[in-house]
């Protein structure tokens, strides 16, 4: 479970005072989320209201994503996401045009929450979102995530070629990472999680809410071309659960620690 100690980092570094937003002091390849990183990002999602396919972008007030906006849009509805808009300047949106496959966010009367109060994406095991623009890139790469699953599944994988992919997944109880093999790491739950993996040819480190889970092994050395959220590159394996981030580093990044602990801090 996530701790609230990382508040601590904030006004360590801050002053106490306004917080700068994650992608503007430390930046990243490709960033969606339900709360805002970047200042001058205006759209958080694109939703799709059942009753009669009438979408809406939607915005951010206070730092999270509009949920006024989104119960106005689709009433007694229910809203599902059509696009993540990337948060970075580099246009990275994740898509899925089918209606069958896109994640819920509204049930027609509140938005979606996960065990801590945090607005998500719930997959049901039978939707997933990608983008296939981002450019193949040698590892090493870091990826970040806040999800809460409710059963085994992949939280995320590429969106290219079968030979260009970085996940995180879980079976057997075990967190898992592929990157042309798969490493076991530690056991998993259904709880609420940060994740943040590094795959540096040709071994991969995944930690849990800032803990190292399992041992630094071999995951191969695939590099990884686009991003799939919430199934395997192939489009099967899916998740079930919730996911309200997802942050692509095309770099051992030189600041995960504090990007780690900035994702804590916000789903405290």
């Amino acid at each position: 479970m996530i701790g609230n100690a990382n508040n601590i980092w904030h006004h360590a570094v801050f002053g106490g005072g306004a917080t700068p937003l994650l992608i503007d002091l430390y930046p990243q390849t490709a960033a969606w989320s339900v709360r805002k990183l970047r200042a001058a990002q205006t759209q958080c999602m694109r939703i799709r209201r059942n009753s009669d396919d009438a979408e809406l972008d939607i915005g951010f007030v206070a730092g999270w994503v509009d949920q006024a906006a989104i119960i106005a849009h689709c009433g007694v509805a229910a809203g599902f996401v059509t696009t993540m808009y990337d948060q970075t300047t580099g246009s990275c949106d994740l898509l899925q045009a089918s209606s069958a496959l896109q994640p819920q966010i509204y049930n027609g009367t509140i938005v979606l929450v996960d065990a801590g109060g945090n607005p998500g994406l719930l997959f049901a095991a039978a939707e997933y979102m990608r983008d296939s623009t981002i450019a193949s890139s040698a590892q090493p790469n870091t990826i970040y995530s806040h999800f809460e699953r409710s059963a085994d599944g992949f939280l995320y994988d590429g969106g290219g070629g079968a030979a260009a992919r970085h996940a995180l997944f879980n079976s057997g109880g075990l967190y898992r990472l592929y990157a042309g093999s798969t490493t076991i790491k530690g056991s998993d739950d259904t709880a609420r999680h940060v994740s943040r993996a590094l795959y540096s040819t040709p071994t991969a480190t995944l930690w849990i809410d800032g803990v190292q889970s399992g041992t630094t092994a071999t995951a191969g050395t695939n590099p990884l071309e686009g991003v799939t959220m919430g199934a395997q590159q192939a489009g099967g394996s899916k998740f079930a659960g919730f996911i309200s981030e997802l942050i692509l580093n095309n770099t051992n990044d030189a600041n995960q620690v504090a990007v780690e602990a900035d994702i804590m801090a916000a789903y405290a």
